[in-house]
């Protein structure tokens, strides 16, 4: 398995993408599981991000009057205590 590697977001984000409209994602600790591919979290997380077209690790979006979608993604693997 490739989790949390460059070729597995870039496989995510084509997939959602093929729906043909906007999708939010958030990342958990196995989206960063990249060890043998990159150094760090944060160098993971980039690559995260830049797959698939975001400017940050989280969300927020206004779906309807009075709902407000939230996405809060883990940002940390290696570092974490209990991931």
């Amino acid at each position: 398995l490739f989790a949390g590697t460059t070729p597995c977001h870039e496989a995510a984000a084509e997939y959602l993408g093929s729906f043909g409209v906007p999708y939010e994602v958030i990342g958990g600790n196995h989206d960063l599981e990249g060890i043998d591919e990159f150094d760090s979290d944060e160098e993971n997380l980039k690559v995260f991000m830049r797959s698939h077209g975001k400017p940050t690790p989280q969300f927020c979006r206004q779906v309807a009057d009075k709902t407000l979608v939230v996405g809060l993604g883990s940002t940390v693997f290696r570092e974490a205590k209990y991931t």
